[in-house]
């Protein structure tokens, strides 16, 4: 993680809150942001300043991301701590058609992942390789939605032989 010296993150993290809250998905207003957080829609702006020098409230951003559907910033904070990007986790419908779709999905995945680390090696440069990074996290996230779904089905198989 970085030292004091080197905060050259947080004005990525600056522009990230002032998207989520200020901009973004127009659909969601900041008045109803405030109202989510409980607090006033002039505190919620002041918070999201970038004129503001107090800390943004970290207690509303699981609520804020939900609502906007943004969580470019939770991936900006996994970037810099050295963790996976996030992987929502989907809903399934334990039937045939899910597994089949989910199986499909999980393959083609694999597959152009393999695909573009075999184009970024035959000649690597900057294009390939954001490619080849795009399709493993991709892969990474089909992989995560693979496991919970295994788990939500071996979950539904020990309910039906009770």
């Amino acid at each position: 993680m970085a030292t004091t010296k080197d905060l050259t993150y947080l004005d990525e993290l600056e522009n990230l809150v002032q998207k989520l809250v200020l901009t973004g998905n127009k659909d969601v207003s900041v008045e109803h942001l405030s109202k989510t957080a409980g607090k006033s829609t002039s505190l919620v702006y002041k918070a999201a300043s970038p004129n503001d020098d107090t800390p943004f409230p970290l207690a509303w951003l699981p609520a804020f991301m939900n609502l906007k559907d943004d969580y470019d910033l939770l991936s900006l904070i996994c970037q810099l701590t050295g963790h996976l990007p996030p992987a929502k986790l989907p809903r399934y419908n334990l039937d045939v058609e899910a597994e089949r779709k989910t199986v499909k999905r999980f393959i083609q995945k694999l597959h152009r992942i393999t695909e573009s680390f075999e184009e970024y090696l035959e000649s690597p440069n900057a294009r390939d390789y954001k490619t080849y990074k795009t399709t493993a996290e991709d892969a990474i996230k089909e992989i995560l939605s693979s496991i919970h779904y295994a788990k939500k089905a071996v979950k539904g198989i020990g309910e039906l032989e009770l």
